[in-house]
């Protein structure tokens, strides 16, 4: 009987334990996403075990943009590369924009099989949607925005 008791006590632990602190890190992690501090955010996330691809689903609830959410995520676990590749394919976020977070971190996207050349002298316009740049081009020492 005694024997019965702790094992009926340690499997309660072990079920209600981990979906405390599920439920946790999803409230410190919108609180802190709506105040602003997306690295907060996922630093505390990540401490609390979640998982990189719960940790990318909840940013994109949030509309927090893609690209900050997978370069910090690589910043902090440069092992989550492959997990977070295929989950950001669930949320039909392209491949370039995975390969360029993740190169932007300090990763080499070839290690997940993604392809990527970073560009001498371009910055990448990340959030912005085809056809919506603007463009701009060089009269003499000045850029001005053409329409």
């Amino acid at each position: 009987m005694k024997r019965f008791m702790i094992a009926v006590l340690f499997v309660g632990i072990f079920t209600f334990l981990p979906g405390q602190a599920f439920a946790d890190w999803q409230t410190d992690f919108k609180t802190l996403a709506d105040a602003g501090d997306v690295q907060g955010a996922i630093s505390g996330a990540m401490a609390s075990g979640a998982a990189p691809c719960d940790i990318l689903k909840m940013g994109m609830t949030l509309d927090v943009n893609p690209y900050t959410l997978m370069n910090m995520i690589f910043t902090q676990n440069s092992q989550a590369a492959k997990e977070v590749a295929v989950c950001a394919e669930g949320f039909d976020i392209l491949p370039e924009l995975v390969a360029r977070a993740l190169f932007d971190a300090g990763g080499d996207p070839a290690d997940i099989g993604l392809a990527y050349t970073p560009v001498a002298g371009q910055r990448a316009n990340l959030g912005v949607a085809p056809g919506q740049q603007q463009r701009y081009r060089h009269e003499g020492a000045a850029a001005s925005p053409t329409q």
